[in-house]
């Protein structure tokens, strides 16, 4: 008669906490079942909760090189067995045994005698003991626990993952038997409605005996009644019977949301002559929905600003059953400005939602699955096992405020094998209205990430999670309003962001529990191997800086597109596996990583945020700097005020001046107000701030500005390669070389010309501007940090983290932070960084390239040396291609003229023609020019 996976909470239930050591063994070749082990103790011993792995058993597996590794695991059957003294006062009631944080499947026995299984990967397993058992006197229980994953393709979903929670073993929560009357209150169902200050309370009994009494529920703060209402119970016979109380709750009622998580109390009695059950619970009043495009809580419209929970956790391998846990978590990614989070492909335990419930996290909770739901052959292993643990994740926690959408998975609407479209899945259809028929008070999502857009009419979700805004651009005007055009249902953006950073080489440490970042060592070898070792500090925070900018101006470009509802940023905090996604601002342990502060990140992450839309982030001087200012608000109030910017280079207030907002209600995205400001002289970085006054929202952007005329005189020493003859028209004194003559100055080439290099090994200086040129080892780079890890997408075509810009003559007035920023956007976006290991190990570029740490390559995009009597300066920079309409190209090309022709151009490393024609993929010959 058991319809809920696990008991109600209650504080007056009696109970005998299991908890503490258990006699133990493993069972690898499975014998336990046919030798009886359930009718003897084991040899070994074990303490509950807790692992397998953590208490010494397992063997040492193979070290991941995609991940982290575990420094012991085991994957079979194990057994526990204890004698158990069930008080003799529990004749004649319920008995039930309930296991907490086991991973995966049980068996029970009491008394040599068989009692059920358990399979689920999301709720606890519960068990009638009550005709095996034996009260006043000893009882022998056995329990299987076997964490293979067997008949089933559901082998990556996060709960028991090799790349984020491990498949661990045990039991990891509580165990404990609890005895009921033979009737007893089985199942709740709490429906708030936030309109109606009502909550409506579906009650469950269940008996085995028959019974008359009352059911009485009661609302309460702090032990004050607030509301109640009782009606009569009577079930002829031995069945389960529902009844429905609604409490008035008053006008004055207190909503539960994300800013305001208040919490009732609800107290649930069953009084028959029996004696009484009890239920204690707690609930919010709030009321959750779509309309159009928009998501509403509490009549409000709301924007989803989330993460993913992909269920790390460094120090056990599984999540803990403590609330501490995640209310710290919670509390540093409200911190970050965040309101929801998404748990990928599993759910966590009760501890969780307590803390979710208790903090406003609006929570997106996940089946165990990430498979093909289009594929017969996975829904023949999974499909059954995905139907019954939907039903029971979703009575098990119908309960909690925080639980606002339920997800079938994670990307699984893939292709089916025939090759048919995946627009929408039969199977994925009936998970969601079987859902709907279980608690429609809840959204329903049918998976997260793919899909089409607009919606195929056969699909059943009541809201998308949509994949691939991606892409980083100057260009602020930008929205994806195009990309989610067409569609009906309201959108969030699916795993936002995922901009990787280069390994740091000091967290070791901090793993102190059953899991080794085995990656530190491996990229601690490589770069040792490399030289590189030294420069690992400087490529994090170089990586670093550009992961922030970048997500910074994605964020803020979805904040720019009204017809989204929300996001859901992969990750907050780094992520282990699948080739080690170091893409966090937080690291494995929930700990800032010191680039991103919480204040910064709030920023362009907060109900509220101040956008600037402007086509471009450099300037010529003398030029207008064209915005517009924007808010987007999804603020409890109306925004009235002004909002009032300022234009500074460093200190210096170049301009300044306020916008009135009126009067803007919650809900949208609004424009404040239009600037055109004249840029000053340059070169310098400026940047424009914005604050709405009377609040903590402000946000603020970084422009660049440059001479637009040529500063660097050019002597008449400079010749020019045939490709570069249209320099001449910028330049009066250059001159396209003459094949005839000897040149002991200085050449600008687009090719390395054999003569060329001979004239430079008798004294002359050549300047390679090698953007367009083949060269033998180049690797292809862009302004964007690669997407996720080099390992799990090896083909994509950036595999890079930034750059990093030496203190160095030639970029004294070029203005720059020693890393990537706006400013390089157009000088590096597609161009190629020059593989170095064949030149020198003491040859430090100018300009270098951060490679991912897992290739860890030394690259380059400008570099000198001295050949023969002469000197070599190389750059792979976008000089050319965008010299005529980006101000940087023009400046810094004219910086490198007026170095090449100063004393400071004294390159250091000598280099033989041998380093040179290993340059490009094939030289000139010398007779053509």
């Amino acid at each position: 008669m058991m319809i809920y996976p696990g008991l109600l909470p209650s504080h007056d239930r009696e109970q005998l906490d299991l908890t503490g050591e258990w006699s133990f063994a493993l069972d690898p070749d499975g014998r336990g079942e046919a030798e009886e082990w359930y009718r003897r103790l084991q040899s070994g011993r074990i303490l509950v909760p807790g692992s397998w792995e953590e208490q010494g058993y397992g063997e040492r597996p193979p070290e991941q090189i995609i991940g982290w590794s575990k420094k012991r695991s085991y994957e079979g059957a194990a057994w526990y067995v204890r004698q158990v003294e069930i008080p003799n006062v529990w004749r004649g009631k319920k008995i039930w045994l309930q296991l907490e944080g086991v991973n995966w499947t049980t068996g029970v026995w009491l008394n040599g005698t068989y009692a059920g299984s358990g399979d689920s990967l999301s709720t606890p397993h519960r068990f009638d003991l009550t005709d095996l058992a034996h009260p006043g006197e000893p009882n022998l229980l056995a329990i299987k626990v076997n964490n293979k994953v067997e008949g089933i393709l559901n082998y990556e979903a996060h709960i028991h993952s090799r790349h984020t929670a491990t498949n661990w073993g045990g039991i990891v929560g509580a165990v404990r038997l609890v005895a009921t009357p033979r009737t007893w209150i089985e199942g709740l169902k709490i429906f708030p409605d936030a309109h109606r200050r009502t909550v409506r309370c579906e009650v469950l009994v269940a008996s085995t005996t028959g019974a008359r009494g009352t059911v009485e529920a009661r609302a309460e703060v702090e032990g004050r009644r607030i509301a109640g209402a009782k009606m009569p119970l009577e079930i002829a016979q031995p069945g389960v019977k529902g009844l429905t109380l609604t409490l008035e709750l008053g006008p004055d009622a207190r909503l539960w949301s994300d800013r305001d998580p208040f919490l009732y109390e609800l107290h649930l009695e069953l009084a028959t002559e029996e004696g009484v059950d009890v239920v204690d619970t707690r609930f919010g009043l709030r009321t959750f929905e779509v309309r159009g495009r928009k998501l509403y809580l509490n009549d409000e419209p709301l924007y989803l600003r989330g993460y993913v929970d992909c269920c790390i956790f460094p120090l056990t391998g599984y999540p803990p059953h403590d609330k501490s846990v995640y209310l710290q978590q919670f509390r540093r990614a409200k911190d970050y400005g965040f309101n929801h989070v998404r748990l990928h492909s599993w759910t966590p335990p009760d501890a969780f939602y307590e803390a979710a419930d208790e903090v406003g996290m609006l929570v997106q909770n996940e089946l165990p699955n990430w498979g093909n739901c289009n594929d017969p052959r996975y829904l023949a292993g999974a499909g059954n096992f995905l139907r019954s643990e939907l039903e029971r994740v979703v009575l098990h926690l119908q309960r909690h405020p925080s639980l606002v959408i339920h997800c079938m998975g994670n990307e699984l609407l893939q292709s089916a094998p025939h090759g048919a479209s995946h627009r929408y899945s039969p199977f994925l259809n009936q998970l969601v209205r079987r859902g709907r028929e279980l608690d429609p008070s809840r959204l329903y999502l049918d998976q997260s990430g793919f899909g089409h857009l607009p919606e195929e009419p056969d699909r059943e979700t009541d809201l998308n999670s949509y994949r691939s805004f991606r892409g980083t651009t100057p260009d602020s005007t930008t929205t994806w309003s195009t990309r989610v055009a067409g569609g009906r249902l309201p959108v969030i953006a699916h795993e936002h962001t995922q901009m990787d950073m280069y390994t740091r080489l000091d967290s070791s440490p901090k793993f102190t529990g059953v899991i080794e970042p085995s990656w530190e060592a491996q990229a601690m070898d490589a770069l040792a191997a490399k030289q590189l070792l030294d420069e690992a500090d400087r490529y994090y925070r170089a990586s670093a800086r550009l992961q922030l900018v970048c997500i910074k101006e994605q964020f803020e470009r979805i904040r720019r597109t009204l017809e989204l509802s929300g996001l859901q940023m992969l990750n907050l905090t780094d992520f282990p596996g699948q080739g080690t996604a170091l893409n966090g601002v937080l690291d494995v342990f929930w700990e800032p990583k010191g680039h991103a502060s919480a204040e910064v990140f709030r920023q362009f992450n907060a109900e509220t945020v101040l956008l600037c839309a402007c086509p471009r982030r450099t300037f010529p001087e003398g030029g207008w700097l064209e915005a517009r200012l924007l808010l987007s608000h999804y603020g409890p109030d109306r925004v009235r005020g002004d909002v009032r910017w300022e234009l500074a280079a460093g200190q210096d207030v170049l301009a300044c001046g306020k916008l009135a907002v009126g009067d803007v209600p919650p809900g949208g995205l609004y424009e404040v107000g239009t600037l055109a400001l004249r840029m000053p002289t340059g070169p310098k970085k400026l940047t424009l701030r914005a604050h709405l006054e009377g609040s903590h929202v402000h946000n603020s952007w970084d422009f660049w500005v440059f001479p637009t005329g040529r500063t660097q005189e050019v002597g008449a020493g400079v010749r020019l390669s045939p490709g570069l003859a249209w320099l001449a028209d910028y330049y009066d004194q250059m001159e396209v070389i003459d094949r005839r003559e000897h040149h002991r100055g200085v050449i600008l080439t687009d090719r390395l010309n054999v003569r060329y290099v001979e004239e430079m090994y008798n004294g002359a200086t050549v300047v390679y501007l090698a953007e367009n040129d083949e060269l033998q080892d180049a690797i292809p780079t862009g302004f964007e940090s690669l997407f996720w890890t080099y390992l799990w997408f090896p083909n994509q075509p950036r595999t890079t983290m930034g750059l990093v810009v030496e203190d160095h003559p030639l970029m004294r007035r070029f203005p720059h932070d020693g890393h990537s920023d706006w400013q390089w956007y157009h000088l590096v976006e597609g161009a190629k960084a020059v593989g170095m290991e064949v030149l020198p190990s003491d040859l430090r570029p100018i300009v270098a390239v951060v490679d991912n740490w897992h290739r860890a390559r030394k690259l380059g995009y400008m570099l000198e040396g001295r050949v023969g009597r002469g000197r070599f300066l190389m750059t792979t920079l976008q000089l050319l291609g965008e010299y005529p309409c980006h101000p940087e190209a023009v400046y810094l090309l004219d910086q490198l003229l007026g170095y090449i022709q100063g004393e400071e151009f004294s390159p250091a490393t000598r280099l033989t023609l041998a380093h040179i024609w290993s340059l490009p993929r094939s030289p000139i010959h010398g007779g053509h020019l």
